[in-house]
């Protein structure tokens, strides 16, 4: 800082004082903007109920509250069916077990597996990783089926059918949140896009901040 003289009147008073006000401090106001952009490490596609009332939804007792889960992920986030469940990953892909603590996804991207219809929604793989979530590659369910196979011979036909669905069709990964995977991490195709344009949006400020932060420094060094 610099040092500042004052000239002020005085008198002949005992005692006598005079406030004197300094210089206002020079300061600046920066803002940062601290963008997390969506779909860092990429999407997953899952395919979800569309309607609580859906009669299959309905089948699978989950509650009130399991039921808007199913429809409505990017409002109360991804959830297995069945948090709590033991069922492996062989018996989550065979169907032996409806209500899992798995969540099947696509890595087809946009389009999801086509086989199935309903509400498409993404899953940001980024988000879902950072919540803990497990995710179980199409490698790894191989693995898991072909275990399976072995201990149950019997079923060694149906098994390579649906081997061939979860690869060539669907090319199925699993998610396995711990416990959930949170709305900020599950996109409708709409609010992907305006998620998107947003994150568009806070580039050109944020360029437009450092530059004008260059011309300030610039100008201090004059």
């Amino acid at each position: 800082m610099g040092n500042y003289v004052y000239q002020t009147n005085t008198n002949q008073r005992a005692n006598s004082q005079y406030d004197v006000l300094g210089h206002p401090m020079p300061a600046k106001v920066f803002i940062f903007v601290v963008v997390d952009e969506p779909g860092q490490d990429g999407f997953l596609v899952r395919q979800c109920y569309a309607d609580v009332d859906n009669p299959y939804l309905q089948e699978l007792k989950l509650g009130e509250l399991g039921n808007l889960r199913e429809v409505y992920p990017e409002k109360y986030g991804l959830w297995g069916k069945g948090p709590g469940s033991g069922a492996t990953i062989a018996e989550h892909v065979m169907g032996e077990e409806r209500v899992t603590s798995f969540s099947s996804t696509s890595s087809d991207f946009p389009g999801g597996a086509t086989r199935f219809d309903g509400k498409t929604v993404y899953i940001d793989i980024a988000k879902a990783k950072r919540s803990g979530a497990r995710l179980v590659t199409g490698q790894q369910i191989r693995a898991a089926l072909d275990e399976y196979a072995q201990q149950n011979p019997h079923l060694k036909k149906r098994i390579e059918t649906i081997r061939g669905y979860s690869e060539a069709l669907d090319r199925e990964i699993l998610i396995q949140p711990h416990p959930s995977v949170p709305p900020s991490g599950v996109f409708t195709p709409e609010g992907l896009g305006g998620t998107r344009g947003l994150v568009k949006y806070v580039r050109v400020v944020q360029v437009f901040c450092i530059a004008f932060t260059a011309y300030d420094l610039s100008v201090a060094i004059v």
